[in-house]
């Protein structure tokens, strides 16, 4: 049996995760476990179409698809999320159609639901059968009764494998529906006094004539003064966290002056007192080029940055039928000790509406501002926070 492991880790063969793919082939070498190393190549991926065929036709011949990622901040690096949208927007998706799959990841346990969450729904996008996830700790192979469990999953993993697409099979995530609204924003009636607030907004606006473009000029121009717009498309922010923790001692990122990240981060983001995160909905997640930059904050390691922030979200696209992008980003605010103060998308299929509720989160955010309300802590803030501790404590 051939199984293509699809990397998600910018170390390539340094991977911890890979680590554990070669303990299942060490103890079923019955396998053929070929691994493609897509978040370390991601830059020749993207840029040679014939070395991407050439992965992708691998793809196609191997009987199983197994991704094997650490967790980066809630989901998949930002390197293998890449990867994936190259692969629907090239219309790739029939080389995966009707395998078996499952994930391997690894990571200290914080929240990794919400990468299996990801992965699981990519899989049945791309027309595979998921079968299961192993959510391994980074120490795991150290300790002999977890040693024991992956070799439990592995012999699961393959029974399934064999069964190949003959098993029966139903969808656990349904086809996000296609968006076809088209939104046309009109002036706000009333401008809004920002009360002296620097207002930021994060926004990857690859096409100016996107549903995204337009509510975000909308929000812009519903105050008195103009926030600063932060478009990552415009910007020079290409180099993905490579997870080599240069940044653990002094914050520090490897990539320091290689990029404007650090000048954005700190000039900007940090600065401000309200923050719109305003992204477009891309396979099951915000696009890749956001994901980078939440990756890239990494370099403040587990110190939250957001401060008592207000923080604002703009979504194109079905987030209503994506429960699990709506977890992840309330969390990744909540963590860094923002406050969600709202939500906007472009569900409403009338612009009108579209337009009051923009203008509802621009008065809101500063209203919440002024008050400097932060809302009290739920489960995956108190949670979250004791991974940490406990990881930290040994």
């Amino acid at each position: 049996m051939r199984i293509a492991v699809i990397s998600g880790s910018p170390k390539g063969r340094d991977s911890a995760t890979l680590r554990y793919v070669r303990f299942l082939q060490l103890n079923y070498p019955q396998a053929d476990f070929q691994v493609e190393h897509v978040a370390q190549q991601i830059g020749k991926l993207e840029k040679n179409k014939a070395f991407f065929d050439s992965l992708i036709d691998r793809i196609k011949e191997a009987d199983a698809v197994l991704w094997a990622t650490p967790v980066y901040y809630f989901v998949v690096p930002s390197q293998l999320k890449r990867f994936i949208e190259l692969v629907f927007e090239r219309n790739k998706s029939a080389a995966f159609r009707d395998k078996p799959a499952a994930s391997l990841t690894t990571s200290i346990h914080f929240f990794d639901h919400t990468a299996v969450r990801y992965l699981h729904a990519v899989s049945e996008d791309l027309g595979m059968h998921y079968s299961g996830s192993y959510t391994a700790e980074m120490n795991d192979l150290r300790r002999p009764r977890e040693k024991r469990r992956l070799l439990s999953f592995g012999k699961i993993m393959l029974a399934c494998f064999e069964k190949g697409s003959a098993a029966s099979y139903c969808r656990t995530y349904p086809p996000s529906p296609a968006m076809s609204f088209v939104y046309r924003p009109e002036e706000p009636g009333v401008k809004i006094d920002p009360a002296g607030k620097k207002i930021v907004i994060v926004a990857d606006l690859e096409n100016p004539s996107a549903n995204l473009a337009g509510m975000v000029k909308h929000f812009m121009v519903s105050f008195a003064e103009q926030p600063e717009l932060i478009n990552l498309a415009d910007k020079d922010i290409t180099l993905g966290c490579r997870g080599c923790l240069t940044c653990g001692a002094e914050n520090r990122c490897f990539y320091d002056k290689r990029d404007s990240f650090r000048e954005v981060f700190e000039g900007s983001v940090k600065k401000a007192d309200i923050l719109i995160i305003a992204g477009e909905i891309r396979d099951r997640f915000l696009s890749a080029r956001l994901k980078r930059f939440m990756d890239r904050s990494f370099y403040m390691n587990h110190v939250p940055y957001f401060g008592g922030k207000q923080v604002g979200l703009i979504i194109a696209g079905p987030l209503g039928h994506n429960a699990n992008i709506r977890d992840i980003l309330e969390s990744y605010i909540r963590l860094h000790d923002g406050n969600l103060s709202g939500t906007v998308t472009d569900e409403a299929s009338s612009s009108k509406d579209i337009d009051a509720l923009l203008d509802k989160l621009a008065a809101d955010t500063i209203f919440l501002s002024g008050e400097g309300y932060l809302a009290p802590p739920s489960f995956p803030l108190v949670g979250g926070r004791k991974v940490f501790r406990d990881f930290i404590a040994g």
